[in-house]
């Protein structure tokens, strides 16, 4: 007889699969046994998606008593692979007794968007078919220094993201704007401070500063008011944070277990 082990929350249910062609998702899996355990971690998919597409950051983990553990899991589909959405789910189960100890997951899904089609517009035919090619070649001689200048300074891209100043928001907001702007928060790099009691939880302090410009995926460090305890949260917060944000929860409770206050029983 089966029974389940662990709590399998995925953080978003539907991924798309990005430019370099790879779709991830994250899952948050919390230890429900009531003692430390070692387990697996398999998919299972739906067809017509191969298990071959997929892989798990690390198949075989520890579980702490009630702990839990952030899982990724990244598909690569063939590239192709029809426009749709595709479904799998993963399976949690005990090292030692893998058919008896599991649990699975919901189904979650990836999607593959229609890829635009180009449009190739023919050019008019022209009964001169010199004159105008002509002249534009002596406009390139002359001017191509400078027309390259200015297509350089006025046409290139700029991919940079001028960093906003996050100083007295909450670390939860800040860090989910920083996700909207695809930042990253340092979580082993977060300091703690005493400030006052209108500072606890709220940052302080923060490195990229404030205007400059950075490139996508930079990380970004906080510093955040803590209580005179040493807590970023407390109990109630910590509980509130579970149920919505599991995901910054785990990242700050990685690196930061004695900044939150443990939930009383």
């Amino acid at each position: 007889m089966s029974h389940s082990i662990v709590t399998i929350t995925a953080v978003d249910e539907i991924v798309a699969v990005g430019a370099d062609g790879v779709a991830k998702h994250v899952f948050t899996i919390r230890n429900d046994t009531g003692a430390p355990i070692k387990v697996g971690i398999q998919v299972l998919a739906d067809d017509p998606v191969d298990n071959e597409w997929i892989a798990v950051d690390q198949p075989e983990r520890e579980l702490g008593e009630n702990a839990a553990d952030q899982v990724t899991v990244s598909v690569k589909p063939p590239t192709d692979m029809a426009a749709g959405r595709y479904t799998y789910r993963i399976r949690v189960y005990s090292i030692k007794q893998p058919g008896e100890a599991y649990t699975e997951g919901e189904k979650v899904a990836f999607e593959i968007k229609e890829k635009a089609k180009a449009v190739v517009q023919e050019a008019p035919h022209r009964k001169c078919g010199w004159c105008v090619p002509a002249a534009i070649v002596a406009a390139v001689l002359v001017l191509g220094g400078a027309g390259y200048i200015v297509y350089d300074k006025f046409f290139t891209p700029d991919d940079t993201i001028p960093m906003k100043g996050y100083t007295g928001w909450r670390l939860v907001d800040a860090i989910k704007d920083l996700n909207a702007k695809g930042l990253v928060f340092d979580a082993a790099n977060l300091k703690t401070v005493w400030k006052d009691a209108n500072s606890v939880s709220k940052v302080i302090d923060q490195k990229p500063l404030k205007d400059e410009k950075v490139k996508p995926g930079t990380p970004v460090t906080f510093t955040v008011g803590k209580s005179k305890t040493g807590f970023i949260f407390n109990a109630q917060e910590v509980k509130i944070l579970k149920m919505k944000n599991p995901q910054i929860l785990m990242q700050i409770k990685k690196f930061h277990t004695r900044a939150i206050e443990p939930e009383s029983e």
